[in-house]
This record gives structure tokens, sequence and C-alpha cells, in this order.
């Protein structure tokens, strides 16, 4: 039912749709983790070979809240959980799996790193009585998403979608899904339109806050 609702969630929360406050608290700070932990996750057939590799020894499970340390003198990493009684693990390797919160301000992508430092992209700020609420995507408008630059100028020929707008978007690491009229694609429509459109000299050029109909 979670996966259900997305698209209509997205509608309600995108381009500032809730304040920041509510925002970062009720929807990434709750709601989104609570969405994630029930209606994200391996399939069926991954979960099966996990507990097999368990069962065989191969792979240990910390336990929650793990914390992970170097320890330059060994030469290894050593990784533990506060809240399971077993000890610390030790490694000579160590992989980052982790999906990494987006933030432009502090992207390692060469790319965005630029189109930020030169003010061609800026962070996505939520207003709020409370003070403004700074997501790390970078800022876009509503379809077909231009770039908007450090000035408050979209681009006419910059478009942005997906991850690096996450805090404009909700949930853009999703993807589409079978029988589902999805959003993603739907953006992912309107931005090769508009393309396409400025290829042929269209009329939505000076258009540029343009909004198209999302159906649900």
């Amino acid at each position: 039912m979670l996966r259900d609702l997305r698209n209509e969630v997205r509608l309600l929360v995108d381009h500032g749709g809730i304040s920041g406050a509510d925002y970062r608290d009720e929807l990434a700070g709750s709601y989104g983790p609570l969405n994630a932990y029930l209606s994200i996750g391996p399939p069926p057939r991954r979960i099966q070979e996990a507990i097999a590799l368990i069962e065989a020894g191969v792979l240990t499970v910390l336990g929650p809240g793990a914390e992970f340390a170097a320890d330059e003198a060994a030469g290894r990493f050593t990784a533990r959980s506060p809240r399971v009684g077993e000890g610390a693990v030790h490694a000579r390797a160590f992989i980052e799996a982790r999906l990494p919160e987006p933030d432009v301000v502090r992207t390692g992508d060469p790319l965005l790193g630029y189109l930020y430092a030169t003010g061609q992209c800026t962070p996505y700020v939520i207003d709020d009585e409370r003070g403004p609420y700074r997501t790390g995507g970078i800022a876009v408008t509503q379809r077909p998403y231009r770039i908007i630059d450090a000035a408050g100028a979209p681009h006419e020929r910059r478009f942005a979608y997906g991850v690096p707008t996450e805090g404009v978007h909700w949930v853009t690491a999703a993807g589409a899904r079978p029988g589902v009229d999805s959003v993603i694609l739907g953006d992912s429509d309107a931005m090769a339109r508009s393309i396409l459109g400025l290829a042929h000299g269209a009329a939505d050029r000076g258009r540029p806050f343009d909004t198209l109909t999302r159906s649900t």
C-alpha cells in the first residue's frame, strides 16, 4: 500500500507543498524512513541467500546502530553494535554500500560540484516561518525541471531530475513499477518533450515555468 501511495504523496509535498519544518521532521525524519523500512528492500530470493550465508557462518549481522572505526596501527577496520553484547568484528577491507543523502554543497561529483561552485545551480530551500530548510537537492523549476542558478534564473537548456533533486521531489531513487502511471516516467517524458521542442525552436522558449499536468 505504501508503494501505491508514492505518486500521491509526491504530488502533495513536491516543490514546497509542505513547510520546511514538516518536510524535515515529518517526511524526511519520520514517514520517509518508515516507508523505506516497510516497502523497500531486496527481493525474497536475496533474503533467502543472505539467511543461507548467515547459517553457513559466512555473513555476520552486527546489529542496529553499528559503529565503524579504522585501526591504522593494526591495518584493519573495527565494527561493533553498541546495542548487542557481542564483541567487535575486525576486517582488512571496508565497503561503504549505503546510499548517501544527496547534497550539492558537499558533492563529490565533478559536474555538480562545478555547477555549484560557479553559481550555475543552487540548493533547493523550503521556506518556513521558523526558518528556511535547505535540502541537499538542486533547485529546479516545475516540469520540465530546468536547473535554477544562484540568481534564481532557470536555464533554458539544462534539466535535472531524479536523485540530484531529492528535496525538491520525494523518493527520487524509487524506480518505475509495472502497471502504474509512474511519476518518474511522466517527468522524463516532459523533459524529453521540452528538449525536442527546443531543438526545433518550439514556442515554449521564454516560458521557463510552464507546468505540465500530472496524472495520478
